[in-house]
């Protein structure tokens, strides 16, 4: 029952993604959110809207807990990489709050300063804290309550948990280069925008990939142990 009530919720929040997809092409967010690449980046979100949806259906036909939870764990996330995808966290902080329309004291603003500053409305950071508390408990909880044996499983080289961990190294290595490495090269006149959003698809498609395995109902989610190298198992001979 409680697989269900989770496989509903991630279809929900699907049917969510894809609205706000729509919201955020129909915005004019010029002058906030600058659109380098659009097929790539469109491809990225359409792959993020996937993972959350296959995610959802796995739900429905997976028989372990530990596999739900793990489901749960990646359509949670997939829906917050999607939205970010979109830049939807722009229309929240000060210079995007006219597109909902609230007062821009109750906008949050991403950098630390903001938290600490006495200028800072305490009710906004209590609402802001609050809520961004609970996102991250949606995500962090079902991981941590799956209790996959990510260390055991990447040392014998597992190809299911070298997949999901490839597939984050390539989306953390685009997003390293753009922030560190892409802006002020392109500053000095170079472009790597396409390396870098392409690196980030092939991210995004090795989890997809990663999801779609899991909710097919053959991923190794209880991998066996196998013995030391050099070491057998004892006998009676030996025992004796």
């Amino acid at each position: 029952m409680w697989a269900a009530i989770w496989g509903s919720t991630l279809l929900v929040l699907f049917l969510g993604v894809c609205a706000a997809g729509t919201f955020a092409y129909q915005m004019d967010l010029e002058g906030v959110v600058v659109e380098r690449l659009v097929i790539l980046e469109r491809m990225q979100f359409a792959a993020w809207a996937a993972t959350v949806l296959v995610a959802g259906v796995g739900c429905f036909a997976q028989r372990s807990r530990r596999g739900v939870l793990l489901l749960v764990w990646i359509g949670m996330l997939s829906t917050l990489l999607g939205l970010r995808e979109l830049d939807l966290q722009v229309i929240f902080n000060t210079e995007g709050a006219e597109y909902l329309g609230y007062p821009a004291s109750w906008a949050i603003s991403w950098k630390p300063a903001w938290w600490v500053s006495p200028e800072t409305p305490v009710m906004v950071r209590v609402v802001w804290g609050t809520l961004l508390l609970g996102i991250g408990a949606m995500v962090v909880l079902p991981f941590a309550r799956a209790k996959y044996p990510w260390p055991r499983a990447l040392r014998e080289g597992r190809p299911f948990a070298w997949l999901l961990v490839c597939g984050f190294a390539a989306l953390g290595t685009s997003f390293v280069a753009d922030d560190f490495v892409g802006r002020p090269l392109l500053e000095a006149g170079v472009n790597t925008g396409p390396i870098e959003e392409s690196l980030e698809l092939l991210g995004v498609i090795a989890v997809l990939s990663w999801v779609m395995w899991l909710a097919s109902g053959h991923a190794p989610l209880y991998p066996s142990r196998r013995p030391s190298p050099g070491l057998r198992k004892s006998t009676t001979h030996d025992r004796a």
